[in-house]
């Protein structure tokens, strides 16, 4: 069996609604975990989705904690660890799904953000620590970038309708 059998990929280009759509096939799964980062009332949020807890992401310039900026927008410095909290929780439940949004530039180039969550989270996938099923968001423009990096060849890839698995 290929180590990235279990590895799925969902890739688009940024602002194409790819957490909608899996915030929407997620529905009515009962396994599944990790976060989504949906816009609620104009921010980025993370969505716990084994919790179902909503909780601070992105900021605006009032915010007197430590930021980051992504793409012109201002995140909470304290959220990236709440995120990695998330995951690795996540990671140690019997899930069918484990859903990671998004692998981004800060993970792939920086190793920063959901670092190193992501890497942990998936070598033990890889290695089969982990059952279940991986679903890494990634933007279409570092999808090469991050197959490198995490040795992803011969993950399954899906940029429209992800298949019912």
């Amino acid at each position: 069996m290929n180590k990235n059998s279990r590895i799925y990929i969902f890739s688009r280009t940024r602002l194409t609604f790819k957490t909608q759509q899996i915030l929407e096939w997620s529905k009515g799964r009962k396994l599944v975990g990790g976060l989504l980062v949906p816009n609620v009332n104009g921010l980025n949020m993370l969505l716990d989705l084994r919790q179902g807890s909503i909780h601070t992401f992105q900021v605006n310039d009032s915010y007197a904690g430590e930021r980051i900026v992504i793409n012109g927008l201002n995140y909470a410095k304290t959220a990236f660890e709440k995120a990695q909290t998330i995951l690795i929780d996540a990671a140690k439940q019997s899930l069918d799904w484990l859903i990671i949004d998004e692998v981004g530039r800060l993970e792939i180039e920086q190793g920063e953000g959901l670092e190193p969550a992501v890497l942990r989270i998936v070598s033990a996938f890889q290695s089969g620590l982990i059952r279940g099923k991986l679903l890494l968001i990634i933007p279409d423009n570092l999808l090469k970038a991050a197959i490198a990096k995490y040795d992803l060849l011969g993950c399954r890839i899906f940029s429209n309708d992800f298949p019912e698995v």
